[in-house]
This record gives C-alpha cells, sequence and structure tokens, in this order.
C-alpha cells in the first residue's frame, strides 16, 4: 500500500488471496508493519496481495503462523 515506485514494481509475487477487501487490507498492513513491502490489487475478483520474490518465505512465515505446542498464553 505504501513504498516507492521501485518496491511495487518488484512486488510480483502473491502471497494471499481473499474475496474480503478489509481482511486483506489487514493483512497488507501486517506486512508493511513488519518491514515487507506489500502491494494490495485485484485480480480475477480476488483481492491479493503482493510482495517482492525476496520477502515471500518471511511473508509466508507472519501470515501462517500459529502457536507452538505447549505454549501458555494469558
Amino acid at each position: 500500500m505504501f513504498g516507492t515506485f521501485g518496491q511495487f514494481e518488484s512486488a510480483n509475487t502473491v502471497v494471499f488471496q481473499t474475496s474480503l477487501l478489509t481482511l486483506a487490507a489487514a493483512a497488507c498492513d501486517q506486512l508493511e508493519n513488519a518491514g515487507i513491502p506489500a502491494r494490495l490489487g485485484k485480480s480475477n475478483g480476488e483481492m491479493i496481495i503482493a510482495v517482492p520474490s525476496k520477502y515471500v518465505a518471511a511473508s509466508h512465515e507472519l501470515l501462517n503462523t500459529h502457536p507452538r505446542f505447549g505454549e501458555i498464553f494469558f
């Protein structure tokens, strides 16, 4: 959503896709807060988030996390 033009040009790998605009915007914001340049767009009626190829692994880790086994949350 925010970034330099060069970052948007290189953001061509889709890491998230949903039909909900609010969910896509929240996920894009989460990536940007983590320092990952993300681009929100639309493809075939679905909202997508694209990132530069060097940030794909970090994006997947951030978007697809789950608690470790045995952790206690308060």
